[in-house]
């Protein structure tokens, strides 16, 4: 078993994911985070392998293997007549890995997300709490891998934004108002939504910068201010 054959599988689960066989998704990634726990109990961790390139400025940098988002849409199970307007700040998005990914890091963390988010759609799908306080546990997990490797691999804008949007998401939902603010604070300080010159702007494809920042902007008061000054 090799992570490889995490990926693929990895992969074929957010195909069940867009097909609506959550189900068979959720069976795919929990077989994956097996897998993933063999390997780093074997230390056969591939981080080492991933390739470093020098940027402008002469200093070395991590070479990071682009992660891909994929819509799943809305289908599911006995699913609610309001569940799209519950889940309106959801990022219901899976992350496909590429084939020449190496960092086991990344992996794992990609992993707990889609394993997260295919526990958050049930959930709201069929409105199961335990499910979603599971998806919570998931996207918690993923995070903190991000925390502690992020000096060492990078996990990019993609992941990193959707694991910090879904559990603020998550926290709301389980109404834990307080959290959800600050989760979605952190969100809009890495968007810079208080002041877009102060930092860098994320790596992200149009479609989904626009949902983070309309996310970051609805729960961090910006918007309400906007109209308010309007």
């Amino acid at each position: 078993m090799t992570s490889r054959m995490i990926i693929g599988r990895n992969n074929m689960a957010v195909v069940a994911l867009q097909q609506g066989r959550h189900r068979d998704a959720l069976g795919m990634l929990r077989t994956a985070t097996m897998q993933l726990n063999e390997l780093y109990q074997r230390g056969e961790d591939d981080d080492e392998k991933v390739v470093m390139r020098t940027g402008a400025d002469g200093k070395a940098r991590v070479s990071c293997r682009s992660l891909r988002s994929c819509d799943i849409g809305t289908s599911g199970p006995a699913q609610s007549s309001n569940v799209d307007d519950d889940c309106l700040s959801m990022f219901r998005r899976a992350i496909v890995l590429s084939r020449r990914e190496t960092s086991l890091p990344v992996i794992a963390s990609s992993v707990l997300y889609n394993l997260g988010l295919c526990e958050h759609v049930i959930g709201a799908n069929l409105n199961i709490s335990r499910k979603i306080v599971a998806a919570l546990k998931f996207y918690k997990m993923s995070y903190q891998i991000i925390e502690e490797n992020r000096h060492r691999c990078s996990f990019g804008d993609l992941l990193v934004l959707a694991v910090i949007n879904n559990i603020a998401d998550v926290s709301s939902t389980l109404q834990d108002s307080n959290k959800s603010r600050r989760w979605f604070k952190f969100l809009a300080r890495i968007l810079g939504v208080a002041n877009s010159n102060s930092r860098s702007l994320p790596a992200l494809d149009e479609a989904d910068y626009a949902f983070f920042y309309m996310n970051a902007m609805l729960h961090d008061g910006e918007m309400l201010n906007v109209a308010a000054a309007a």
